[in-house]
């Protein structure tokens, strides 16, 4: 069973370009720390854009709270359950919540955008990055990735209003390299509590790579075509549902 600690690494692997060959110059919200949005997304929404694998940084935080990411998961987590159980109940709009729903999402990695207003955001990746929602502010993203790739994505802060929601689904990825990481992520939970998660990370980091021999091969989300729908938040549930086919 996947403790919190190996959880929030694994996320931060992933968006730091790590763990799935992420490109480190991407803002990514950690998955699962789902949002790291500034207030555009759980905080805001648009993390600032990552430096090098090296020097992790929270997306929208001075300093890495492990007590608070593990919380973040956590609830997230259960989030994504009770939907998959179809026992929501009123928790999304009692909390602010979208979910937005990829299904089918068969990849290695999935990257969520979402924008204020009813917009045409583009029809790739660079188009996605690069527009602006109708309050002129840039898109919220969640990058979602191992096991956690099959699951929603959950935006937190998100006033009622109508939004557009997109997602990119990467295809298989660095299958060696996510084998590795999860060797190397279940060893750091052995040993959690030993040492700061900033500096967990970038051990863990480095120690990937040691063991590949190699860099890890970049996910890409080029040349994939992005699932988009648009979607009025009230303040019923299923109004804060988006679902994204294929």
């Amino acid at each position: 069973m996947r403790g919190p600690t190996m959880t929030v690494l694994k996320v931060w692997l992933l968006a730091m370009g790590v763990a799935a060959g992420c490109d480190p110059g991407e803002s990514a919200e950690r998955t699962e720390l789902d949002d790291p949005e500034p207030r555009s997304a759980a905080a805001s929404e648009r993390p600032p854009e990552a430096p090098a694998p090296a020097a992790p940084a929270e997306a929208d935080e001075p300093t890495l709270d492990h007590a608070a990411i593990r919380a973040r998961v956590a609830e997230k987590r259960e989030i994504a359950d009770a939907y998959a159980a179809g026992t929501l109940g009123d928790r999304l709009p009692e909390r602010g919540l979208l979910l937005v729903d990829p299904t089918p999402a068969e990849g290695s990695a999935v990257h969520f955008f979402l924008y204020a207003g009813a917009i045409e955001p583009g029809e790739d990746f660079a188009a996605l990055k690069a527009a602006a929602g109708s309050d002129g502010r840039g898109p919220r993203t969640i990058l979602l990735g191992g096991d956690d790739r099959m699951r929603p994505a959950i935006f937190d802060a998100v006033d009622p209003g109508t939004y557009t929601a997109c997602a990119l689904v990467a295809g298989p990825g660095d299958q060696e390299a996510t084998r590795v990481i999860e060797e190397v992520a279940a060893e750091v939970e052995a040993r959690a509590g030993e040492k700061p998660l900033a500096e967990q990370i970038q051990e863990a980091s480095a120690e990937v790579e040691r063991r590949l021999g190699r860099p890890v091969e970049k996910l890409g989300f080029d040349g994939i075509t992005p699932r988009c729908a648009r979607v009025v938040a009230g303040d019923d549930t299923p109004s804060r549902i988006v679902t994204l086919g294929a």
